[in-house]
């Protein structure tokens, strides 16, 4: 049994969202750099990333490390068996060949002699490993590019249990797919090699790539904004580094100077709040990470919380920037 949501694509011109894996026949290319996807409803050519950036503008997206990141994913449960004391690997029913499975987690367990579902605690802050009621051990896991992995086990010392080894669980599981054949641009990569490490519990790799992940999301969108005008690639970088008035592009200008010359608007007149706190988390935490001092014992803390936190800002303030940067094209 399954259950499949609509992409994380949505019309940039009519707001229609694209179906999950609609994307295979709406593209005319897997390059990002062009505007390849194809409205169905308006007819409407856009970037692809654009098309994900105004899905994630809409206030009921969950932002967070679950959110489907690559372009053109969508969230699918399924609802399968398993019995304890064997591992099981499958590929779900109805998925593409073409289709790949970027992430998954347990949603719900319940045992065959029971009618309420289990209660089910991460081990470790795992989101792949799990203890469900008080005596199974169970672990969701890709294996392949399309397949999943359930294994099911009995623990050594269960608390008082009637479960035994052979009984049969119903779990549902969650898998986040993506189409395999689509590129993604940097910045989208970056946020899902942030999501990952912030899921395997090491947030301090994740905040140098949070950072990036920004930078090149603000460099993209003034790019594509700008060569929509008519420059070329070169036109762009001259004036980028004009604007930067330094040989080397900075960020702080673009999103100060370079936007208001593009769209009339500074990004922190339009996010400060965001702004002012992505800037001292930059400062911070990112740069004693990556230019510790030779005199520090400690690396700068920065936990699981602190990661989710900074990386929901930043899918924030890349929505500032596609809006401001979008709203010259509807004039």
């Amino acid at each position: 049994m399954v259950q499949i949501a609509p992409s994380n694509l949505r019309c940039c011109n009519c707001g229609k969202g694209f179906e999950a894996g609609s994307l295979f026949k709406n593209l005319e290319t897997p390059d990002y750099n062009s505007a390849s996807l194809t409205c169905d409803k308006c007819q409407e050519q856009q970037y692809p990333e654009n098309a994900l950036l105004e899905y994630l503008r809409s206030p009921t997206t969950d932002r967070d490390i679950t959110t489907a990141l690559s372009i053109g994913s969508w969230n699918a449960n399924w609802i399968d068996s398993i019995n304890i004391g064997e591992t099981k690997i499958k590929k779900p029913t109805e998925v593409r060949n073409d289709a790949q499975i970027d992430y998954m987690s347990l949603l719900t367990a319940e045992h065959e002699k029971s009618d309420e579902l289990l209660k089910i605690r991460r081990v470790d802050n795992s989101f792949t490993s799990f203890i469900v009621g008080d005596s199974i051990f169970l672990d969701v896991s890709t294996v392949r590019r399309n397949q999943v992995g359930l294994t099911a086990s009995l623990l050594q010392d269960p608390k008082r249990s009637t479960i035994e080894g052979g009984d049969t669980v119903t779990v549902q599981y969650r898998c986040v797919m993506s189409p395999s054949t689509v590129s993604n641009p940097p910045w989208v990569n970056l946020l899902l090699q942030a999501g990952l490490a912030i899921r395997q519990n090491h947030p301090l790799p994740a905040a140098p790539l949070i950072v990036s992940a920004f930078h090149n999301q603000l460099f993209r969108q003034v790019y594509i904004a700008r060569s929509e005008e008519g420059d070329t690639q070169e036109d762009i970088i001259e004036w980028m580094k004009d604007v930067s008035e330094s040989h080397h592009i900075s960020w702080k200008s673009i999103a100060k100077e370079g936007l208001k010359e593009i769209t009339g608007s500074k990004l922190f007149e339009v996010a400060k709040d965001d702004y002012d706190s992505y800037c001292r988390f930059e400062d911070d935490v990112r740069n004693e990470i990556i230019h510790p001092n030779v005199d520090d014992k400690v690396v700068v803390e920065f936990n699981r919380d602190q990661a989710v936190k900074e990386l929901n800002r930043v899918i924030r303030l890349s929505v500032e920037v596609y809006e401001l940067c979008q709203s010259t094209r509807r004039i």
